[in-house]
């Protein structure tokens, strides 16, 4: 009677055991299936992206280089319009006479340069004043 008890539990949980095989063995078939299925769309996409690539290689990139050189140039312009500000304008430049990116680069290059290390040279006075403060504060509290 215990034998057949526990042949009873032992067959249900085998058949659970077995419910649960399956309804895993349907799951792994679906994720196969779904897995072949966006491989093969990665390949098509894949496919377009190479035709977009040489379709937009083939179409005149002349513009498009132009476009980026006028977006450079702005956002060039507009940093040295900041660092102008920042450190007060420049003694040998009138405010409207800043050089152009598009007018003479090598120029516009090299006095974009001289501001960033006059920024830098202010910074670096900067930091050692504040050291130094710090240190006769530190000083006169001791």
């Amino acid at each position: 009677m215990i034998t057949n008890i526990k042949t009873r539990k032992l067959n249900v949980a085998v058949a659970a055991m077995e419910d649960e095989k399956e309804q895993m063995e349907t799951k792994l078939r679906d994720s196969a299936t779904t897995i072949a299925m966006l491989k093969s769309r990665v390949t098509k996409l894949e496919l377009d992206m190479q035709v977009s690539k040489k379709q937009r290689d083939d179409d005149d990139s002349g513009e498009t280089s132009k476009s980026d050189l006028m977006e450079r140039n702005s956002l060039l312009l507009t940093v040295l319009q900041h660092l102008e500000s920042i450190l007060g304008g420049d003694s040998r430049l009138d405010g409207n006479m800043l050089p152009k990116p598009s007018a003479n680069f090598v120029y516009f290059s090299s006095h974009l340069i001289s501001r960033l290390k006059s920024l830098s040279k202010l910074f670096i006075l900067f930091e050692r004043k504040g050291k130094e403060l710090e240190d006769k504060a530190t000083g006169q509290l001791v």
